[in-house]
């Protein structure tokens, strides 16, 4: 869905795609989504249909957590440690490139949604392991 909505912004000939397609994807596939529902044509779970009403503005945070068996800590929680769980790697891509990303977990932060789904972002700082310099805006987070 994400690359049906820039298409249909190129086919609109619209100036400025990718910004626009950043700001304007959220709500985009909420209406998509609900749409979809509507008319009982929603092509995959009720998953798809509560990730596009978004989640709730409350937010929890944590200092650990375990995902999948794999426990992680924030850096702060790990500070005084033996043990460090804090590290991160990430799997990217950069000029076409598969390159790995390396960084420390800063926050554990739980965004709800209905039914009782939930998604959990990690916040981290990254670490510049390669000679050539990588700036901020080609790192994810």
């Amino acid at each position: 869905m994400y690359s049906l909505h820039k298409e249909e912004l190129q086919r609109q000939s619209i100036a400025n795609v990718q910004h626009r397609h950043h700001d304007e994807f959220p709500s985009w596939f909420k209406q998509y989504v609900v749409q979809k529902n509507l008319r009982g044509s929603l092509e995959s779970t009720n998953h798809l249909y509560v990730l596009g009403l978004g989640p709730d503005m409350r937010v929890a945070k944590y200092s650990g957590i375990i995902v999948n068996g794999i426990r992680f800590h924030t850096i702060e929680r790990d500070k005084y440690r033996h043990t460090q769980n804090s590290g991160i790697v990430v799997k990217g891509e950069h000029n076409s490139e598969e390159i790995d990303f390396y960084g420390e977990l800063t926050d554990i932060i739980e965004l709800e949604y209905c039914h009782g789904n939930c998604v959990y972002v990690f916040k981290c700082n990254w670490w510049n392991i390669d000679d050539k310099r990588m700036d901020q805006e080609h790192m994810a987070n």
